[in-house]
């Protein structure tokens, strides 16, 4: 089994007229492919316990981004479209799409960035049994 494991979290705050860039998402930008999972494992996020639940079951583990900030503004366009993007390409030949949502992502071209990323990645599944859910994991404390 193939599972595709992301983390994009943002909680953004629509009075503030600044965008959030992507350098906003880690401390020098988000976490790409390895250092997506080398990042996450062992703390206290969803991504965290998604690759614990892949590695028990033996499953074969792609890690396109882990991106995080804190709240702010609308996420920028090209922030969101290098996320979103670097999610969505990696989806073909997955069997299962685990994604850390926080649930509250505004970008520039949309009102509801979670739910386009996650539907978008749906789609790209070789299953029709697909099913796409944003779940807002409220979980900042680390070990």
């Amino acid at each position: 089994m193939k599972i595709l494991i992301a983390r994009m979290n943002h909680e953004t705050n629509t009075f503030l007229p600044v965008p959030t860039p992507l350098a906003a998402f880690g401390r020098d930008g988000p976490d790409w492919g390895d250092d997506a999972a080398r990042a996450n494992r062992g703390m206290r996020t969803a991504m965290a316990a998604f690759l614990d639940a892949a590695a028990r079951e033996r499953a074969d583990v792609v890690t396109p981004v882990s991106a995080a900030a804190n709240p702010s503004g609308p996420v920028s366009a090209d922030a969101y479209a290098a996320i979103c993007e670097a999610i969505v390409a990696a989806a073909p030949g997955c069997d299962a799409v685990m994604l850390d949502l926080h649930g509250a992502m505004v970008a520039e071209q949309s009102a509801d960035g979670e739910a386009i990323c996650s539907n978008a990645c749906a789609r790209r599944c070789p299953t029709r049994r697909s099913r796409s859910r944003s779940i807002c994991m409220r979980t900042s404390r680390r070990r």
